[in-house]
């Protein structure tokens, strides 16, 4: 139970963090999207903005669940970036990352009409020790998708917090005494 709410807490964090970020955001300087950011072929509505020094991208593509191409495509591309994927998600170490766990699935009740999301969030580090967080989500009315045939429209969020801004909020978190 704790591990899930720590789980839901930090795709909400990093997802409302992203989402308000749309309300007040300034566009890329010169259109162009950051070669750390991997738009795959097909994406649609392709949107970047900077908000509070994090530089952000979401889209949407058509992708049969569990969306291995997508996955592969931003892997291996990040990997030839000189990005390696962490095991552990960045805000809680000890949690297991997607790419440890696989995809997850929740009920979100708080939005009206219910719904239900498959999600896959990755974390990867640079040699600067800047985080790339990449988030993947399939979202469905009600419980719908609590079956995984017929997902197709995947969304995809892709945030870069610098290594000092990640090591502010890393520090402004509070810490689990329990854990040493």
């Amino acid at each position: 139970m704790c591990c899930a709410r720590i789980r839901f807490a930090s795709f909400v964090f990093l997802s409302s963090t992203c989402i308000c970020s749309w309300c007040q955001h300034s566009p890329n300087r010169d259109g162009k999207t950051p070669s750390f950011f991997v738009v795959v072929p097909g994406a649609t509505g392709v949107k970047q903005s900077i908000f509070q020094g994090k530089d952000q991208i979401i889209y949407h593509v058509q992708s049969e669940y569990p969306a291995d191409d997508v996955l592969s495509t931003i892997s291996v591309r990040l990997k030839k970036r000189g990005w390696r994927p962490l095991r552990e998600d960045w805000l809680n170490p000890g949690l297991p990352s997607s790419r440890v766990r696989g995809w997850s699935y929740f009920e979100d009740a708080t939005r009206k009409p219910a719904t239900s999301v498959r999600a896959w969030s990755e974390n990867w580090e640079n040699r600067t020790h800047d985080i790339l967080v990449y988030m993947l989500d399939y979202t469905c009315p009600d419980n719908q998708c609590s079956s995984t045939l017929n997902l197709r429209d995947l969304r995809v969020v892709a945030i870069l917090i610098p290594a000092d801004l990640a090591k502010r909020i890393k520090a402004s978190l509070p810490r689990d005494k329990s854990r040493k």
